[in-house]
């Protein structure tokens, strides 16, 4: 027989007025146990536990109810700044699923990579000072109204936005959304395009380990979106500084132009739970394509596994840098499949994900004169910092259109796969991988790591996935690459096509 359990969520006393006050969240039965916190006046039932909810389920959409970001405090200060918001959501749009958590989860593992020594002076050392992360699917509705279609709750402690960073995520865009400089800064241009690829009404509740200055660190809430629908205007028919334009429920509206963000006091939800140190990103009004992508088998793989290849390298290189631990748990009770529902993206990572020359070496040919190599390079321009390359690279044994080129990877974190656009040397200069109908006629492939300050990175902003022709070391990159590759490429034009013959050059 299922259980069921009722949750009663009250207005705490604390001696302020209740629609002002923190909320208290405890099982009916457990009411009892704090009565001086309770104002005596009910305010929500919330069922659950007979509908046929696994363990999963259970545990996810508990957690959602208890965790979630509340009510906001007294307003501190706002943030943001001008133009409409056309661009935003053209990025957006253009945007897949997995790259809006991508950019997410870059963030909070840069963030935690800058934190850890003030995590560890805070908290302690050791499991304590470990990162954890946590991403839940809760109530999905396909059917629902838009503002009641389920939640996306990411969790963490990766040390908290600080105050400094807090303009970068909430401040307008620009014209170029892929300058580089504004496109890969923490919580930068990136953050806002995943938010909006989510969701239309996201909360992000964030308590900082270090301050600013010498006051103490506190938590904060900003609001972006909300649960009401938008006016047809977006609200700039009333642009007075308190106008409608300001309404949260208008904030994504393309012809909005008002980017501020009112800064508030957090006053309960997941970081007043956790402490210091904790952020906490509520996403609600779902849009249609998460929607579908977390509730098909096929198509929440293809997700999951996206996640697990663009990080496994940055994840086990923290790990050892840091000497800490990384989970990265998925929660998600709507996928048919009861081996998907609960997963860790830092656990199960074949080999080939990591960019591991141990394990990536055997896939070549091992033929004298044609043997894999390894090149480190540093390039350089006037005025701007060094960006150093690492290439390796070698004559494959199989060389199927869908596997060729390079796997490109910017400060351990994947951002291109099968990239092909370097010109070979040669007679004509011009030959490139997709030269001619015969893919054979360019067989070479490899894997760049490329490192250095995130502006000198050649990868596509804003949510760094993809390579930037136009970014100023992209010509440098590919004139450097066209003398490595050129011995590769002028071999397979030759007699050396045809698979049978390498499978006698097989590595041992």
């Amino acid at each position: 027989m299922a259980t069921s359990i009722q949750i009663r969520r009250w207005g705490t006393f604390n001696g302020r007025d209740k629609d002002d006050a923190n909320w208290w969240l405890g099982r009916d039965e457990e009411a009892s146990d704090e009565p001086e916190r309770t104002v005596g006046q009910y305010l929500e039932d919330e069922w659950f536990g007979d509908a046929g909810l696994d363990a999963v389920g259970y545990d996810t959409l508990y957690a959602q109810i208890k965790m979630r970001p509340g009510v906001k405090g007294t307003k501190i200060e706002r943030r943001g700044g001008a133009p409409l918001k056309a661009d935003l959501i053209g990025k957006a749009n253009g945007a897949e699923v997995w790259q809006a958590f991508a950019e997410i989860l870059d963030n909070l593992l840069d963030n935690y990579d800058g934190a850890i020594d003030k995590i560890r002076e805070k908290r302690g050392a050791g499991e304590v000072a470990d990162l954890k992360v946590e991403i839940r699917f809760a109530s999905i509705a396909h059917m629902a109204d838009t503002n009641k279609n389920g939640e996306i709750q990411i969790e963490e402690n990766s040390g908290g936005v600080p105050p400094e960073r807090r303009d970068a995520l909430v401040q307008s865009g620009n014209s170029n959304w892929d300058d580089v400089e504004e496109s890969v800064g923490v919580w930068g241009n990136g953050s806002k395009v995943a938010l909006l690829k989510l969701g239309r009404w996201n909360v992000i509740q964030t308590y900082p380990i270090k301050g600013e200055g010498s006051s103490d660190p506190y938590p904060v809430q900003l609001q972006f979106g909300g649960e009401l629908d938008w006016e047809a205007a977006g609200g700039m028919d009333d642009p007075a500084p308190e106008g409608r334009m300001t309404l949260e429920q208008n904030y994504y509206h393309r012809d909005n132009s008002f980017w501020f963000v009112d800064e508030c006091v957090a006053e309960s939800g997941y970081c007043l739970e956790t402490g210091p140190g904790t952020t906490c990103i509520n996403i609600r009004r779902i849009r249609s394509r998460v929607l579908a992508e977390i509730t098909q088998n096929e198509l929440y793989l293809r997700l999951i596994n996206n996640l697990k290849q663009c990080f496994a390298k940055k994840i086990v290189d923290l790990e050892s840098k840091h000497g800490q631990n990384i989970s990265i748990k998925v929660k998600n009770p709507s996928v048919p499949d009861d081996n998907l529902r609960e997963l860790d993206l830092t656990q199960e990572i074949p080999g080939n994900f990591t960019g591991n020359w141990e394990v990536d070496r055997n896939l070549f040919s091992w033929i004298p004169g044609l043997k894999p190599e390894i090149h480190k390079i540093q390039l350089e321009i006037d005025g701007k910092p060094p960006l150093k390359m690492e290439v390796k690279i070698g004559f494959p044994l199989e060389n199927e259109a869908a596997n060729r080129g390079f796997s490109l990877w910017g400060n351990q974190r994947l951002f291109d796969k099968n990239w092909c656009d370097v010109k070979a040397s040669g007679r004509s200069g011009t030959q490139q991988w997709n030269y001619g109908a015969n893919v054979q006629a360019g067989r070479c492939s490899g894997m760049i790591f490329f490192s250095g300050k995130p502006e000198v990175i050649p990868w596509q902003g804003p949510v760094k996935w993809g390579f930037r022709n136009t970014h100023p070391y992209a010509e440098l990159v590919k004139d450097t690459l066209k003398w490595i590759v050129t011995k590769y490429t002028t071999a397979s034009s030759f007699d050396l096509k045809n698979d049978n013959l390498l499978e006698l050059f097989k590595r041992g």
